[in-house]
């Protein structure tokens, strides 16, 4: 008898479901397509779908994580106004001394993660360049001087957990977990 009632409530799901179908595609309800209709349109199944593409795309921004990344900074002008006593040996006193400074300074990095034999280590090489602007003025006096500096830095933590391989494999493992789950269901 209980029967007999989901049979008819899972029909009248899968009508008000189809009603909004276009008129011209007919389908043919038997009794298993209907269910098949309304357990494919269930809440469960449609939230089991985009837990599915959530994991994919985290799966594709974990290795997007593992491609060059170029980072720049810039960072706000540093001045300082700084007044001493000094003591100037030539009239035997003391006299004030200001010295007006600002520095800009600009950073730029390409990281790329370090591979070895195909699997990410916890490792980055880096091209960097830094430049400075200092200014300093003494008592009208303007001096103006640049600074670059091109380096290549690798930076290997030793006692650590390598964070990129098992965010990769976690990322990995979810989806299949994921997937599995949706196939149990059906």
């Amino acid at each position: 008898m209980h029967l007999k009632y989901i049979t008819i409530f899972l029909f009248l799901i899968c009508v008000l479901n189809l009603g909004i179908a276009n008129a011209n595609n007919p389908i043919n309800l038997s009794l298993e397509s209907a269910v098949d209709i309304a357990i494919s349109n269930s809440y469960r199944f449609r939230m089991l779908k985009l837990e599915i593409e959530k994991s994919i795309l985290r799966l594709e921004a974990r290795k997007a994580g593992l491609k060059t990344q170029v980072y720049m900074n810039l960072e706000t002008p540093d001045l300082q106004n700084v007044s001493e006593y000094k003591w100037n040996s030539n009239i035997h006193r003391d006299e004030i001394i200001r010295q007006n400074t600002s520095r800009w300074q600009s950073d730029l990095a390409i990281k790329q993660p370090f591979m070895l034999f195909g699997k990410p280590t916890n490792g980055y090489f880096s091209l960097n360049y830094r430049t400075y602007r200092y200014l300093q003025k003494d008592d009208g006096d303007n001096e103006l001087d640049y600074y670059n500096r091109l380096y290549l830095k690798y930076k290997q933590p030793i006692f650590q957990a390598n964070e990129l391989k098992f965010d990769l494999e976690e990322a990995e493992l979810n989806l299949k977990d994921v997937k599995l789950e949706y196939y149990s269901e059906l």
